[in-house]
């Protein structure tokens, strides 16, 4: 007797590496309908102002899917937090393997350019002390990610961001990626941005839809059906550009809608994103690929970054020929010649093009080695 024919069909509604619209929601050209009616944040009371009093943080976050820790970074770290990412930014720029590009992005031209400054965790002392909590209010964001995620939570990327006036603006999103849905009635990820400039609505302070991730009886705002034009028009405060002086972090539930806002003012606006998830979730940016200053990281580092078990599964990481961005200086141009493996990536070749080859340089695709071709 011939068997049943059963399709397993979980490839094709379920695929990670492309988003559906059974996916978090990516609303792409939505955003630009908006922004002649998004308020500044403080224009609204009841909305959350900066606090350091952990339950008003959680009654926020519960809320409005958003909390605003204040001075989570004292006057002295935030300076050196930016002063680390200047140089940085300066420096990848410098040895051309910097991810940066003017472009247009939902139908809107960007007249300035934004940088993106990833793996921080692997640039900078100040970088590794934020993400591990090590700042003036470290213990009460600590305390808000492991009762959003849990204690054995995961850093899933950490980046820093320096945008000109004209750019910055991105898609009306979730940070899930391509997790399908129906999303379980709690955060899988939570992004947090400290701000290293102060955020307004001239300065391109980040636009969030406030009560977005949940309703009052804890369900998902957010389903495949749901109409992204009809969610902000019932909004009673519809999109608002997130207002804070600088050393403030917003701590934010992964399923909030929200976008990074266009600086509209002189200047450039700083920040530094560590977006967390759950230990059960792919991390954005992959620590056994990525990290390179592990001699400089504590055990608590390791922890956050998933690296606990060096072992066996390392060592492929102490040879070879990987040669990762890591910390660079102005003050050392000598590092700038370096065989980067960001040479011979696409995402070099994206970043050149964006930047008519002077920011960032493509190589091409590595040629393998003999040996590695015969395996």
């Amino acid at each position: 007797m011939a068997a049943e024919s059963v399709e397993i069909p979980f490839s094709k509604v379920f695929n990670m590496a492309k988003p559906t619209a059974s996916s978090s929601a990516q609303w792409g050209r939505v955003i630009k309908h908006y922004l002649d009616k998004v308020r500044p944040s403080s224009d609204f009371a009841d909305l959350p102002q900066p606090s350091t009093d952990l339950q008003v943080l959680q009654r926020d976050f519960m809320r409005w899917g958003y909390c605003l820790v204040k001075d989570a970074l004292s006057h002295e770290e935030v300076e050196a937090a930016k002063a680390r990412l200047l140089d940085q930014a300066e420096a990848e720029r410098a040895a051309g393997v910097a991810q940066m590009g003017s472009r247009k992005e939902n139908g809107q031209p960007w007249v300035g350019a934004r940088q993106l400054v990833s793996n921080l965790a692997s640039k900078g002392d100040i970088f590794r002390s934020i993400a591990t909590f090590e700042t003036k209010q470290g213990t009460i964001i600590e305390e808000l990610m492991s009762r959003m995620l849990g204690k054995d939570l995961l850093i899933g990327s950490i980046h820093g961001v320096v945008v000109e006036q004209g750019a910055g603006l991105q898609t009306l999103h979730q940070d899930g990626g391509t997790i399908p849905m129906p999303h379980p009635p709690y955060p899988l990820y939570a992004n947090v941005i400290y701000m290293y400039s102060d955020f307004s609505l001239e300065n391109g302070g980040t636009y969030v839809l406030p009560g977005s991730h949940a309703d009052a009886s804890g369900a998902n705002v957010i389903t495949p059906e749901t109409d992204p034009h009809e969610l902000i028009r019932r909004s009673p405060h519809g999109l608002v550009s997130l207002t804070a002086p600088a050393g403030t972090c917003f701590v934010s539930d992964g399923r909030l809608i929200h976008a990074g806002a266009p600086r509209k003012a002189p200047g450039v606006r700083l920040g530094n994103n560590v977006y967390f998830c759950r230990s059960s979730q792919r991390q954005q940016e992959n620590p056994y690929v990525s990290f390179c200053a592990l001699d400089k990281a504590s055990p608590k580092l390791r922890r956050l970054l998933g690296l606990e078990g060096l072992g066996f599964g390392m060592r492929h990481l102490r040879h070879g020929a990987r040669v990762p961005v890591g910390e660079l200086s102005m003050s050392r141009p000598e590092e700038f010649q370096q065989d980067f493996d960001f040479y011979y990536t696409q995402e070099a070749a994206m970043y050149e093009h964006a930047s008519g080859g002077k920011t960032a340089v493509y190589k091409g695709p590595r040629k393998q080695s003999k040996a590695k071709a015969k395996l």
